[in-house]
């Protein structure tokens, strides 16, 4: 029934669903409505998480792992609220997205995943009403490019503006009219979406094609707003999330962002070109990792020599060809007898054949343009990566002249432990022991926040029985603009 009565709402007009959701904020703040969306099926430091929220989020969840349990995915999402709250207190959301006039404004990025949860939640009856709701609202792009070229040559500038203007748009944006709509039956005066509206939603690079004049690129963010819009509304009434479910997840989102923000300014993510490198004091000594020593050094060489194994001796024959006609006579010779040495006393019009012996104790490999005279980088790797035994299979040397192809056939290959003085040996060891302290020191910030933390549980709801904390990979590598 609450389905139905939602739909004809949606049908007579925007107005009236407004409304409903007023009636319904009003109800709910007078304490009329004790739903089961409204009821907390956990509350974090006071933190609601909804019940019939959580529930939609394990429907979710259980896409990917079936097995998951509501408790567990509850103290999950409590976790992650702690982490958020964490970074915003000992950091704050200026430094945490100092990035911002370049990448997604964070509470874009929060929006888009709130969007992206809700379309999975009700992908079918989202569309439905979506498309109704356009018709009724007569949704119709302005002809007048009037605003829209008064704007644009002032502003060349405007892609990489101090922050707040960032956020603002060019001057003039208010004035850009992308979409217009109607809120009312009568629609004496059509409701807009502007350019200053939509600016805040983009990166660097949307905002780079709407400057350059792709007028059709605005209007398909200006619908997208409007779509943002029409789904918070519409996920807020009764039978939903209603609006303590919608908050609930606005700030769940905002802390997933918000500790993921915080590992990549801490250096933690795995990306050495990031946030880390304008941070103020060192990753280490904030997460109180204690510095490694010459005997922390040693023990892991002696405890991991498969890491610091290096070539050091190689035996063989490697077999090259500048062009195709010669590679599609050597082809035949090879599967005939498996053996790079007999083609050297063949005559082959552009294959060379020469025997390798190459120890790490020599002077170092020599470029392409040596020819055969000595081992080349590429040809090292290739022998380096080939088993002992048959010839590998032709493959294209990119530094021979012209089109060419080469074998390489390994007979002995010898590996040696690096000496502990050795600068590889160092680098790897101080990379993976830091690595470990900094995991280390991730986990146990996790759960002096989960200990410290005050959970109230729905008392239907049995104990989690799976660890809730997270991994450093979590928070994504690879270098990144938050």
């Amino acid at each position: 029934m609450i389905e139905k009565c939602v739909e004809k709402c949606l049908v007579k007009s925007w107005r009236a669903l407004l409304l409903a959701g007023a009636a319904l904020l009003a109800s709910l703040s007078g304490g009329a409505l004790a739903s089961t969306a409204t009821t907390a099926a956990l509350r974090v430091d006071g933190q609601p998480i909804p019940r019939r929220l959580a529930e939609d989020l394990l429907l979710l969840a259980r896409r990917e792992r079936p097995d998951v349990a509501l408790p567990d995915l509850l103290q999950r999402l409590a976790l992650e609220w702690l982490l958020g709250e964490d970074a915003r207190r000992r950091v704050g959301d200026e430094r945490l997205f100092a990035s911002r006039r370049v990448a997604f404004d964070p509470a874009a990025m929060v929006e888009r995943q709130w969007q992206s949860m809700a379309w999975q939640r009700w992908p079918e009856a989202l569309a439905q009403d979506w498309a109704r709701w356009q018709q009724q609202a007569r949704v119709t792009a302005p002809a007048s490019a009037t605003a829209w070229q008064r704007v644009l040559p002032r502003a060349a500038g405007a892609r990489l503006l101090p922050a707040p203007q960032a956020l603002a748009g060019p001057p003039g944006a208010a004035q850009v009219v992308l979409l217009r709509w109607c809120d009312t039956a009568a629609c004496r005066t059509p409701a807009e979406v502007t350019l200053a509206q939509v600016w805040p939603s983009l990166n660097v690079q949307g905002r780079t094609q709407i400057l350059g004049g792709d007028r059709d690129f605005a209007r398909l963010q200006a619908r997208r707003w409007l779509q943002d819009r029409f789904t918070r509304a519409w996920a807020a009434q009764p039978g939903r999330w209603e609006a303590d479910g919608v908050q609930a997840l606005q700030e769940l989102l905002w802390a997933r962002v918000r500790w993921q923000a915080l590992l990549r300014w801490e250096g933690l993510d795995g990306d050495a070109h990031g946030a880390a490198a304008g941070a103020e004091a060192d990753a280490a000594s904030r997460l109180s990792i204690p510095a490694l020593t010459e005997a922390d050094l040693e023990r892991y060489w002696r405890e991991h020599p498969e890491e610091f194994r290096r070539l050091s001796h190689l035996q063989g024959w490697r077999a090259r060809c500048a062009d195709a006609a010669c590679r599609d006579a050597v082809e035949p010779l090879l599967r005939q007898r498996a053996e790079l040495a007999p083609l050297q006393a063949l005559r082959v019009p552009g294959l060379s054949v020469r025997a390798v012996q190459w120890s790490d104790e020599e002077a170092p490999v020599a470029t392409p343009e040596s020819g055969d005279r000595a081992l080349d980088d590429w040809s090292l790797a290739l022998m380096a990566a080939t088993p002992v035994g048959a010839p590998s299979p032709a493959l294209r040397h990119p530094g021979v002249q012209a089109q060419g192809w080469e074998w390489v056939q390994v007979q002995r290959r010898e590996e040696r432990l690096q000496p502990l003085a050795s600068e590889t040996v160092r680098y790897g060891a101080t990379q993976a022991l830091m690595q470990q302290r900094r995991q280390a020191a991730w986990r146990e910030r996790q759960e002096r926040l989960l200990a410290g933390a005050q959970l109230q549980w729905a008392p239907d709801l049995a104990a989690p029985s799976l660890s809730p904390l997270l991994g450093l990979e979590a928070a994504g590598g690879g270098h990144t603009h938050d």
